[in-house]
C-alpha cells in the first residue's frame, strides 16, 4: 500500500487517512479480480505492479467521478498521439484538452493495464 501512496504522491495527489479505506477496498477488489481471471490462489510477485497500477487507476477514476480531484495538483504531460519507429518520430497531442478528459483517459489505461501479464500466469481449471 505504501508504493501506491508514493506513486499517487508523485502525480501530485497526497493520500490522507480518509483515502486509506477506499484504497484498501479497491486493492482487495483488484486482487480478487486478478485471482479469478487467472485462477490463482495468491498474487505472484511479478503481478504486484499490475495490481498497483490498476488500484491507482480505479482510485483516481473513483475520485474523479465524485469530484474529489477538483482541487488537486495532478499534472499530466502531453499525451503521445503517434509514434513512428523508422527514423523515430513522436507526435504529441497538442489540442487543448481539459484536465478531466486527460485524467479519465489515463485512468482507463491504468485500469486495463497488464492483461498480457495476467494471461501469462493463468492456470487451467479442471
Amino acid at each position: 500500500m505504501e508504493n501506491i501512496s508514493m506513486i499517487l504522491q508523485s502525480f501530485g495527489y497526497t493520500v490522507g487517512e480518509v483515502d486509506k479505506p477506499l484504497l484498501s477496498f479497491i486493492k482487495t477488489t483488484v486482487e480478487n479480480s486478478i485471482k479469478i481471471r487467472a485462477n490463482l490462489k495468491e498474487i505472484p510477485k511479478e503481478l504486484e505492479s499490475v495490481v498497483e497500477k490498476r488500484v491507482i487507476g480505479e482510485f483516481l477514476a473513483s475520485k474523479l467521478s465524485n469530484g474529489g480531484l477538483e482541487n488537486s495538483n495532478i499534472n499530466f504531460e502531453p499525451i503521445v498521439k503517434s509514434i513512428q519507429e523508422g527514423k523515430v518520430n513522436i507526435t504529441y497531442e497538442t489540442e487543448s484538452q481539459d484536465k478531466t478528459k486527460l485524467l479519465a483517459t489515463y485512468c482507463g489505461m491504468l485500469i486495463a493495464y497488464g492483461e498480457p501479464e495476467i494471461i501469462a500466469f493463468r492456470k487451467l481449471r479442471w
